[in-house]
């Protein structure tokens, strides 16, 4: 379960990042994003930094399909097999 976990938020802290690519420049003022970066930040440790960078650095294409619901795998790591 952990692992899965630490998986999602690598996503989300991936998915934060090719969305300011998309948009051009960092969204740090809305509250939304603010406190997702600041929880992804406290979990991940340094490690948010370098995949958030990651995420800013994905072409166009890649952006929107790191980002398109229909296209990410979402785990449940509570859910049972």
């Amino acid at each position: 379960m952990v692992v899965a976990g630490a998986a999602h938020e690598v996503g989300a802290a991936r998915a934060l990042g090719a969305a300011a690519q998309l948009r051009g420049s960092d969204d740090l003022f809305d509250p939304m994003v603010a406190r997702l970066t600041e929880r992804l930040r406290a979990d991940l440790g340094p490690a948010f930094d370098d995949v958030y960078a990651g995420g800013r650095l994905l072409s166009r294409k890649d952006a929107i399909e790191a980002i398109d619901p229909d296209r990410v795998l979402v785990a449940d790591p509570v859910a049972s097999p």
